[in-house]
C-alpha cells in the first residue's frame, strides 16, 4: 500500500506542480482564498436563518416566531455571497496583475468594470422592465463570467500597456500614484471598449 502512495505521488506530483505554477490557476486560486472569510461569514448567517430561527423547523421554532429576524441574515447573505462574482473579480484581476508586476487595485477594477459591463443592466419584474443587476450575475451563479472576463481584461490591458503611445508623461513632481491612473487611463478605455463591444453584440 505504501509503494502504491509513493507511485501515485510520484506521478501526480510534477502534474500538480505544472497546474500550481500556471499564473491563471494561481490567480483564480488566490482569488477565491481572498474572498473565502466573505463565504463562511455567509455560510454562518444560512445555518442560523434555516436551522435556527426558522418558524417551520428551526431550533427556536417552538419559542416562538423569529422569522422577522432572519433579515438580518439575508442582509449579509446579499452583501457577501450576493456580489461574490464582482469580489472574485477583483480578486483574480489584482492577483494575476501582482504576478505581472501591474497596477493590482487599478487592474482589478478594470476587472471587475469588465465583469458589470458584460451583465445586462435591466430585468423585468411583474412584467415592468427596470433597471437593475440580477443576482444571477453577481451571485455564485455568476462566477464563471467573472473568472474568464477578469483574466481577459487583466490581459487586454497588459496588452495596450506595452505600447509607448498610450501611455500619457506625467512630470516628476506628479506622485506616482496618479501617474499609475493616468497610464491606465487609454488601455483601461480600449479594454473596456471591447467589453462593452461584446456585451452590446450579445446581449442586445
Amino acid at each position: 500500500m505504501r509503494q502504491f502512495s509513493e507511485k501515485l505521488a510520484e506521478i501526480l506530483g510534477p502534474i500538480a506542480n505544472k497546474f500550481s505554477s500556471n499564473r491563471y490557476l494561481s490567480a483564480i486560486r488566490d482569488g477565491f482564498i481572498t474572498v473565502m472569510p466573505l463565504v463562511i461569514i455567509a455560510s454562518f448567517f444560512v445555518v442560523i436563518n434555516n436551522v435556527v430561527l426558522d418558524s417551520t423547523n428551526g431550533l427556536l421554532g417552538n419559542l416562538g416566531n423569529f422569522d422577522t429576524y432572519k433579515d438580518i441574515g439575508v442582509s449579509v447573505y446579499n452583501g457577501t455571497l450576493g456580489f461574490l462574482s464582482i469580489f472574485l473579480a477583483f480578486g483574480v484581476a489584482y492577483k494575476l496583475a501582482n504576478h505581472y508586476d501591474m497596477d493590482g487595485i487599478g487592474t482589478g477594477f478594470v476587472g471587475v468594470a469588465s465583469t458589470v459591463a458584460l451583465m445586462p443592466g435591466a430585468i423585468t419584474v411583474g412584467g415592468e422592465t427596470v433597471g437593475a443587476f440580477s443576482s444571477t450575475f453577481t451571485s455564485p451563479t455568476g462566477l464563471f463570467v467573472a473568472i474568464i472576463a477578469s483574466i481577459l481584461s487583466t490581459e487586454l490591458l497588459r496588452l495596450f500597456q506595452k505600447s509607448n503611445a498610450l501611455k500619457i508623461s506625467m512630470p516628476d513632481s506628479v506622485p506616482p500614484t496618479v501617474s499609475k491612473s493616468f497610464n491606465l487611463l487609454i488601455p483601461a478605455t480600449f479594454t473596456l471598449t471591447i467589453f462593452g463591444l461584446i456585451s452590446f453584440l450579445t446581449i442586445k
